[in-house]
């Protein structure tokens, strides 16, 4: 289950880098930053393709502050460095635990994947709300309805857990 997650979200990684470059005309840099997202895909049974996910990390971090600097949008960024560094933390679980059944793999999800989620889409959220980053009102309103379900649901699981 977490193979599939990790091979999502270095797919969803790699668009976001190629949807941050399009617009600045540097389309060649969105489409290589996608290209070795790809290669995150290949599964590293190999202590070569062990290092992978960590080369995808700093090339990615490069690469959005590369755009940052170039003007490139600064959501696609962040959301793209919260999708790489999830993809990155869910392969290093795989290679510690690479058969490790499917109760934990849903525990961890639950654990750090909506976690993450949650305080990303509340923290946005809020500075759109402020109105310190221009975004138009229906994103906003979905990006702060979406993070309070999320958290909602992270409390309610927490709360069920606990008793």
């Amino acid at each position: 289950m977490l193979i599939w997650v990790k091979r999502l979200l270095a797919i969803f990684s790699g668009t976001l880098l190629l949807i941050m470059f399009f617009p600045g005309g540097s389309t060649w840099i969105g489409i290589a930053g996608l290209i070795l997202n790809l290669v995150m895909i290949i599964p590293g049974k190999r202590s070569f393709f062990q290092f992978i996910p960590h080369f995808i990390l700093l090339l990615n971090t490069g690469l959005l502050i590369y755009g940052i600097f170039c003007g490139g949008n600064l959501l696609w960024a962040l959301l793209a460095a919260v999708v790489t560094l999830f993809a990155w933390n869910t392969s290093l679980f795989l290679s510690r635990w690479p058969a490790a059944p499917h109760e934990v793999q849903r525990l961890y999800l639950r654990r750090t994947g909506v976690a993450l989620m949650s305080g990303f889409g509340l923290g946005f959220s809020t500075i759109f709300a402020q109105g310190k980053l221009s975004l138009a009102f229906w994103p906003t309103l979905f990006l702060m309805l979406a993070a309070g379900a999320f958290l909602l649901k992270l409390l309610r699981e927490a709360r069920i857990e606990g008793k």
